[in-house]
């Protein structure tokens, strides 16, 4: 089954990072004809007010947050050429209403930055946009705030022997039709050994006659190490990548520890944007992928 993106949803907190997030949620926009959603997130205060007061005060925010949201979005559409984006104003946890959100528009993924600023605007630091990215049932694209080069011409695809892992294949895939991107398979090794080395090459050969099949231009590279989360953000920056896809979950492996700490460290460090996305429990393989 193919992957395409109909609804994007973008947390909007008005700092440097989150307009990043949203650059790059437009050009996604106009490059898969989407439907764009900004949402806004209002935390409780941790001041003490009357019930009455609270209220009174979260609505005056909820007002000024949406007035300032619409105009974005008003500017967006004249600017853009793309669907008018909906507006949306939530209060609670941050990483709980983004969650809901995406599930209530049922957003195909959310694009989001990693870092942001306090006072008003809402702050996203790592720990909440890897909440994110571990609780959304829909893909989750994190960008850090010097993200700034739209588009993916290189996408980093890092494998194990898993059978999850390979289901972000058919993202890759959609991504570098669209994009117009070379994808960089790489197979990471902690135990580097002949009946590992050959599970990898066996796993290599599958993914590349699946891309060879899609007319998706190719690259291949095993890297051996104890720290694969480095391994693969080094190897990134080395091919100038623009996109680093993975799963987000953990599974026993050839590589022991390819997701959980692993996903953890590359979203909240890595400079490039990368895309998480949750194994499918009811993923049925075609294709060897």
């Amino acid at each position: 089954m193919s992957y395409t993106i109909k609804q994007i949803l973008t947390p909007v907190d008005f700092s440097e990072t989150s307009q990043q997030a949203l650059d790059h949620a437009i050009f996604m926009a106009k490059i898969f004809n989407a439907k764009l959603f900004f949402v806004h997130v209002i935390e409780p205060t941790s001041y003490q007010f009357e019930i009455s007061e609270m209220m009174s005060l979260t609505d005056k925010i909820k007002k000024l947050a949406h007035d300032k949201l619409d105009e974005l979005a008003t500017s967006v559409h004249a600017e853009h050429g793309i669907y008018k984006p909906e507006v949306l104003v939530e209060s609670g946890n941050i990483t709980s209403q983004i969650v809901e959100t995406a599930d209530k528009i049922k957003a195909d993924i959310i694009v989001m930055g990693t870092h942001g600023v306090s006072g008003f605007e809402e702050f996203f630091m790592g720990s909440n946009s890897y909440k994110v990215v571990t609780q959304a049932s829909c893909p989750v694209l994190t960008v850090q705030k010097n993200a700034a080069r739209k588009g993916f011409q290189n996408i980093v695809l890092p494998i194990d022997d898993s059978h999850a892992s390979r289901q972000k294949v058919k993202h890759a895939v959609e991504f570098a039709k669209r994009y117009g991107s070379v994808i960089h398979v790489i197979a990471l090794i902690t135990e580097d050994d002949s009946a590992n080395r050959h599970k990898f090459d066996v796993m290599l050969k599958q993914v590349n006659e699946y891309l060879e099949q899609q007319n998706i231009p190719r690259k291949n590279k095993t890297l051996v190490g104890s720290n694969i989360a480095k391994l693969t953000m080094k190897y990134a920056n080395d091919v100038n990548a623009d996109l680093i896809i993975m799963m987000t979950e953990q599974d026993e492996s050839v590589t022991g520890y390819i997701m959980g700490p692993y996903a953890q460290q590359v979203v909240n460090h890595s400079q490039i944007p990368v895309l998480s996305i949750t194994p499918d429990e009811t993923y049925i393989s075609v294709g060897g992928m």
